[in-house]
C-alpha cells in the first residue's frame, strides 16, 4: 500500500500511525508515502508520526509531525482535516497567510497556541511543539503569523 502524503486522511493515520519515504526507483515520486510495519524497515527513511494537536480551547485534531528533529522546521506540523484537506503549519521560505485555509482559519486560530504531540510509536519517543501560529523562515528566525 501506498499514498501521495497529501492524500492520506485521518483514518489512514488511524490505521497506521506511521509512514515513511521510501525514497527508491519503486516510487512515483518523492511524495510517495507507504505505511511503517516494522521501524527496521523505514530506518534510513524520512518518518511521519501520528500526532495529537491540542488548542488552548480545548478543541482537538490528528495529524502528523516529520519525526526525528526538534522545532516546527523539522517536524513539520500538519493537521489533516475531515474534508481531506489539511493546515501545514510550516511552510519553509514563503510567509504563509491564514486565507490559505479559509474554512477552518477562525475556528484553528481561536484554539492557538496549540500544542502538538507526536505519539510513541515504533520505540519513537514523543515530541512536542508549541504552534504559535503559521511559522516560516525569513533570515535565520522563525516567524510566526497569528
Amino acid at each position: 500500500m501506498e499514498k501521495q502524503i497529501y492524500e492520506l486522511s485521518n483514518s489512514d493515520l488511524l490505521t497506521f500511525g506511521a509512514w515513511y519515504f521510501p525514497m527508491d526507483s519503486s516510487v512515483e515520486d518523492e511524495l510517495t508515502v507507504r505505511p511503517v510495519y516494522d521501524l527496521e524497515q523505514a530506518r534510513d527513511f524520512q518518518v511521519i508520526v501520528r500526532s495529537k494537536f491540542q488548542g488552548s480551547n480545548g478543541i482537538e485534531y490528528l495529524g502528523y509531525v516529520y519525526w526525528g528533529g526538534e522545532g516546527v522546521e523539522n517536524l513539520q506540523p500538519t493537521i489533516l482535516l475531515e474534508d481531506g484537506g489539511a493546515v501545514n503549519f510550516w511552510n519553509g521560505m514563503r510567509k504563509p497567510s491564514w486565507n490559505d485555509y479559509p474554512l477552518v482559519a477562525n475556528v484553528i486560530k481561536d484554539a492557538i497556541p496549540i500544542i502538538c504531540e507526536s505519539e510513541f510509536l515504533y520505540g519513537l519517543p514523543s515530541i512536542s511543539v508549541v504552534l504559535k501560529g503559521l511559522a516560516y523562515i525569513e533570515g535565520d528566525a522563525v516567524c510566526w503569523v497569528f
